[in-house]
């Protein structure tokens, strides 16, 4: 349970990093892309890694 945690928390800190990178705002990339303000889910996880172009995994690392 706690790993879980720790993956939500990383999956978060990355998309704001990603966010910051590309210069847009992260309630626009969530609007864009369809996605609730609860967006740590399977398929936020998807999109994301696919609207920044990087891999699942490289979201969940550390």
């Amino acid at each position: 349970m706690n790993q879980k945690f720790e993956q939500r928390e990383i999956f978060k800190e990355k998309f704001k990093e990603l966010c910051n990178k590309r210069e847009v705002n992260s309630k626009d990339v969530l609007a864009n892309l369809r996605l609730h303000k609860n967006y740590v889910t399977l398929l936020g996880l998807v999109r994301i890694a696919n609207y920044f172009e990087v891999s699942i995994s490289a979201l969940l690392e550390n």
